[in-house]
């Protein structure tokens, strides 16, 4: 993609896809130059991923800010994590999921000592739209900050059981429709398409119901069949996988 940077521009998904490679290398700073370098137009089948790796990599930049002890940077890429440039052509869907950036918000608030803020962004978190993904997770974890241990619970068998269901009709095609993933050229492989996610979704709710051994094998079968993927990457950056 670095040798041919200005052939990948013309196409939206190849410049994402560079991004998200500078995200899973750790060149955040890159990545974020990327995404702000072009005007995006999104095509069907390509709604919410430039969104939903927006919030990922301004998690990623906060964190990381955090790490460096520059916390009110890291509440700012936080909050930026929540507005979209308007060179990225889209808006905020009525299904976006954004838990895992009012998650690390509510942590970030609570170790500064403003309890109210955190239970805030943590209430954010865990009232996001229900369909589950791997965001679900940190919903799951915002109800146990919250106190609700029962409710996440139950969140993280529904994950499972969403797993489960997932993996056993991994041959089947979804609705076509508005918001169906659209793969790169030559990347159509719906087992392997439907696999993918439903392994990182059921490592993280056996790794959320304490199962850890089960997470761990999980995981070991996600990763033999794709181990550079996205976004079990950004999960291993945050040290939860």
């Amino acid at each position: 993609l670095e040798a041919h940077r200005e052939q990948a521009k013309e196409r939206d998904d190849c410049f994402l896809e560079m991004a998200i490679l500078y995200t899973q290398v750790g060149r955040l700073d890159e990545a974020r130059e990327l995404l702000l370098s072009k005007r995006f137009n999104i095509y069907e089948g390509g709604e919410g991923k430039l969104t939903r790796h927006h919030g990922w990599l301004y998690t990623l930049l906060g964190r990381k800010a955090e790490a460096d002890g520059k916390r009110d940077e890291a509440l700012e890429w936080y909050r930026k994590a929540l507005v979209f440039p308007a060179n990225y052509g889209e808006g905020r869907h009525y299904s976006a999921q954004e838990a895992n950036i009012y998650y690390y918000t509510g942590l970030l608030l609570a170790e500064t000592g403003d309890r109210a803020g955190a239970e805030k962004a943590w209430e954010e978190a865990a009232h996001q739209p229900n369909h589950v993904t791997e965001i679900t997770y940190f919903a799951a974890k915002a109800m146990e900050k919250l106190g609700r241990a029962d409710e996440a619970k139950a969140e993280y068998e529904r994950m499972l059981a969403d797993a489960e269901h997932r993996l056993e009709n991994k041959d089947l095609y979804g609705y076509f429709g508005v918001g169906m993933p659209s793969p790169l050229p030559f990347e159509l492989n719906i087992v392997r398409q439907n696999t993918i996610p439903a392994l990182l979704i059921k490592a993280l709710a056996e790794k959320g119901l304490g199962r850890e051994e089960e997470s761990r094998k999980t995981l070991e079968a996600l990763k033999a069949l794709d181990v550079y993927g996205t976004p079990l990457r950004f999960f291993e950056m945050l040290n939860i996988l």
